[in-house]
Order: C-alpha cells, then structure tokens, then sequence
C-alpha cells in the first residue's frame, strides 16, 4: 500500500520539477535553431498518462502480484528513474525545452549520467513507468504507460540526435556513437 503513495508522490514531484525547470532552466532565446516540433509527442504523453490515470482508478486489467517483492522492485525504479531524470535534467540548464532545438551556448553534455547512456532523461522517464507498472500490477498500465512512452521517447530520441549531429557536424554521433541510447553498452 505504501508503494502506491511512494509513487504518487514521485510522479508529483517529477511534475512540479519539470514545470519549475521550464520556466526557470529552458531555452528562451529567440535565435535557437529549431528542426522540429514536439506538439504531437506531449500530446501522446497526455493522453497516455489520462489513460493510465483511468485504468488505475478503474483496476481495469488489474492481475495479481506475479512475483515477491514486485511493489517494491516498482517503488525502487520509480525511485531511481525520478532521480537519473532529475540529474540529467540538471545537467542541462538551459540547454532544454520542449522543442529539440539548439540554443547559442549549447555544449555537448558528458558528465553524468550523460556518461552513461545518450538519454538519460527519457531511461528515467520509462524507468518511473515500468516501476509504476509493476506497482499497480496492471498489464494495461504496463501497455499503455510503459511501452507507449517508452517508443514515444526512442523516436523523439532519434529526432533529436539527428538535429545534434546536424548542428554539431558529426561531433555528437563521435562523441555518443559509444553510449546507448537507454541501455549503457558494456
């Protein structure tokens, strides 16, 4: 019962924190290049998370716990995943915003946890998902939340490397060519 309020609080505190650092921290320079627009992806974030909000209030798909310890392995990756994103996005200041854009002072980030994988932001973000899934142990949180965020971010991610290889002429793709882009390569 705890872990469903742990993570309650966790998604509360990731969403207040993204909203400070939007109005603080992003990209409110008017020269940025942009290459695309994120409208449909936060549109997609939105409606999964009303749809994720709906199937846990429902327990629509609800099963039973499949394993020991599975709320609270949820409760400890929802706890990681709050954090990585929260460094990473740290990391960042300025260099952020909704839109993949490119500001003047932009710099390629290497310290980490952009050491470690290429996005750390979004393996934080589908880490809170995957944790919450096992949490409510709901397949269709698991479906919805997990999966469609998860694919949302890989292809956003793509977009975004390309927009950096683009701007950087090939710095980026020599510089993380060695890091996965969720998943550290060993």
């Amino acid at each position: 019962m705890w872990e469903d309020f742990f993570v309650i609080g966790c998604w509360v505190i990731f969403t207040l924190l993204w909203l400070i650092f939007l109005i603080v921290f992003s990209v409110k320079d008017n020269k940025q290049k942009k290459e695309y627009s994120n409208k449909s992806y936060y549109g997609g974030l939105y409606v999964t998370g009303i749809i994720t909000i709906v199937l846990y209030i429902t327990e629509f798909s609800k099963i039973d716990v499949v394993f020991p310890y599975q709320k609270m392995l949820g409760a400890v990756l929802v706890a990681f995943g709050l954090s990585f994103a929260i460094i990473a996005r740290m990391r960042l200041k300025n260099c952020w915003s909704f839109n993949a854009c490119v500001s003047n002072d932009f710099m390629i980030e290497k310290r980490f946890p952009y050491n470690i994988v290429r996005h750390p932001i979004y393996l934080g973000q589908s880490l809170m998902c995957l944790g919450t899934a096992f949490v409510t142990s709901n397949i269709g949180i698991f479906l919805i939340f997990f999966v469609g965020t998860f694919t949302q971010n890989y292809y956003r991610a793509i977009k975004e490397e390309r927009l950096m290889n683009k701007i950087t002429k090939g710095a980026y793709e020599k510089e993380f060519s060695k890091k996965g882009r969720f998943i550290p390569k060993l």
